[in-house]
């Protein structure tokens, strides 16, 4: 119809966050009401008590990142290619530093990063020789992010022995930014014509991103811990016209991460 025109915007990442943001505003306001009266209700133990209470931690881990892979770019490329929808799923190192606001409760702010490069070739297709058709595709993400993070169990020691809590389970959950980049390189077949054609094609940015978490800090010494950790992230990245077609890019997955922590 000449008398419509559709008028396409792309939406900032900062826009994209307060859209984010929008749709979790309930939670934000639990937050909001809880958090202080749980703070007030788990202030520091009096030094009377007989616990010294770490007021810090630092947490590095690392472990296996597993790309949630659905929409458009996946579909198709799943469909096209040999890449399975788990064959990104990358090896990853993260960092985490938290404040505690009271015996079980600490504010974080965390960054990371996952990168792979794994190989393909088309399903239905090879070239005039009989060979594959190959490529390879990276995915490389970096979150960065803060969060509130709710201790299940206090993990103070008693000061006279210096005996941790052995085990302190905790729930997470927070959000921020994420840099992503996706590549391909390699050759392509040309639908138009059947023909083969070489190629390297990119699209990066930055996209807003939420997180939940779960896991457990278990005591190795008076102030190390072993750390395990399990997070659900979810992002959204807009591809380019490198891309066409496939709108936007699925950056959710799963993290599974061991590593240590030092509390003081």
């Amino acid at each position: 119809d000449e008398g419509h025109r559709l008028i396409v915007r792309r939406v900032p990442p900062i826009a994209r966050l307060r859209m984010l943001l929008a749709r979790f505003r309930p939670v934000a306001v639990a937050v909001v009401v809880f958090v202080p009266s749980l703070v007030a209700a788990q202030a520091f133990p009096r030094a009377t008590d007989g616990i010294a209470m770490p007021r810090a931690r630092l947490t590095i881990r690392g472990g296996a990142d597993a790309p949630r892979a659905q929409g458009g770019f996946w579909d198709a490329a799943t469909d096209q290619l040999t890449l399975s929808r788990t064959g990104l799923g990358a090896p990853s190192v993260a960092a985490e530093f938290g404040v505690a606001l009271g015996s079980r409760v600490e504010v974080t702010l965390g960054a990371g990063v996952s990168h792979r490069t794994t190989g393909s070739s088309y399903r239905r297709f090879v070239d005039t020789q009989n060979a594959e058709i190959e490529q390879r595709t990276a995915l490389q993400r970096v979150p960065v992010v803060a969060g509130m993070r709710v201790n299940l169990l206090a993990p103070g020691w008693r000061a006279g022995s210096m005996s941790p809590r052995r085990v302190v389970p905790y729930f997470a959950a927070g959000g921020g930014m994420l840099h992503w980049r996706l590549r391909q390189t390699g050759d392509f077949v040309d639908f138009r014509d059947l023909g083969v054609v070489a190629g390297t094609y990119t699209a990066s940015g930055w996209a807003p991103t939420g997180f939940g978490a779960a896991g457990v800090d278990v005591a190795m010494g008076a102030r190390t811990v072993l750390a395990l950790d399990a997070r659900y992230t979810v992002a959204r990245g807009r591809l380019g016209a490198e891309f066409p077609g496939t709108g936007t890019l699925d950056l959710a997955s799963v993290a599974v991460t061991a590593g240590v922590g030092w509390r003081f």
